[in-house]
């Protein structure tokens, strides 16, 4: 519980049309984007464009991820491996300036932590 919908003015993201499933591809560890499939049309593709945006490798025996904000806040990120949906979206994640630490939980139990300095 607790997800929020934003409006698309305050969001910045909009998808036209019937949208169905969204994931992420990382493209040469560099750029980030976003592919929406849609009902009965074209897939449709966007570029991630944020200032500071540093790409994480989750790598294959990562299964979660801990990032901890500068503002103290914290929020965890399951990762997931197998044949479902889930599994779809690539194992690059995002960073934003915001971002302090992660703590990447791998699924022998080892952790890792990794800083940023933005």
């Amino acid at each position: 519980g607790g997800f929020t919908a934003l409006p698309v003015a305050q969001s910045g993201f909009y998808v036209p049309g019937d949208a169905k499933a969204l994931a992420t591809i990382a493209i040469n560890n560099s750029q980030l984007w976003m592919l929406a499939s849609q009902n009965q049309a074209a897939l449709k593709t966007f570029k991630c464009i944020t200032p500071g945006m540093q790409l994480l490798q989750a790598g294959p025996g990562a299964i979660s991820l801990q990032y901890v904000f500068k503002n103290g806040k914290m929020r965890k990120q399951e990762m997931y491996t197998g044949n479902s949906f889930y599994t779809q979206c690539g194992r690059s994640i995002a960073i934003t300036a915001q971002v302090k630490y992660v703590v990447v939980t791998h699924s022998d139990g080892s952790k890792k932590t990794i800083h940023f300095s933005h």
